[in-house]
């Protein structure tokens, strides 16, 4: 669960919903 990192997406880390769907991707 990588959503800290500024290395990933930020608009990605901003979302909780997208947050939920990269983790289950990844």
């Amino acid at each position: 669960m990588a959503t800290d990192t500024s290395g990933v997406d930020p608009p990605k880390v901003k979302l909780p919903g997208l947050r939920l769907l990269d983790a289950s991707m990844v």
